[in-house]
């Protein structure tokens, strides 16, 4: 029994030692220069869609490593926009998809954008009669 609880010790501690000491395939700085160039295009698209956009915070931004060549990246966001008769407080969380360019390893391609969940925040509520043409019932 003592030589087994010595390979278990031995075994932890190897396996320990490993995980502390492996190296990432993508280093830090580069998953920070990608979380930035995310946000730089996403903050992009959406003021040239909407332009009277304002308030735009980002509540969420970090990547996750697929291998060597792919980087995902998840992201949540908040902007005000002024809609006809009131301001509206929008919150749209999703994931984006990165690849390395073959052709140029230090180029990154966004391949994908999911948009996971979109939520529109009145602020003030809008108030309705039913009944009315033009409302629903």
């Amino acid at each position: 029994m003592k030589y087994v609880s010595l390979l278990l010790i031995v075994f932890s501690l190897a396996f320990t030692w490993r995980l502390a000491h492996h190296s990432d395939p993508i280093p830090v700085k580069l998953h920070h220069e990608l979380q930035t160039a995310v946000t730089d295009v996403i903050k992009s698209a959406v003021t040239q869609q909407l332009p009277d956009a304002t308030n735009f915070h980002f509540s969420k931004m970090y990547t996750q490593t697929i291998n060597e060549n792919a980087v995902q990246t998840f992201f949540g966001y908040t902007f005000n926009e002024k809609g006809e008769s009131e301001e509206t407080e929008r919150n749209i969380t999703g994931t984006a998809l990165l690849t390395r360019d073959p052709a140029d390893q230090t180029k990154w391609v966004l391949e994908d954008i999911r948009v996971d969940q979109s939520a529109i925040e009145f602020q003030e509520g809008t108030i309705i009669k039913p009944g009315e043409e033009g409302q629903p019932l």
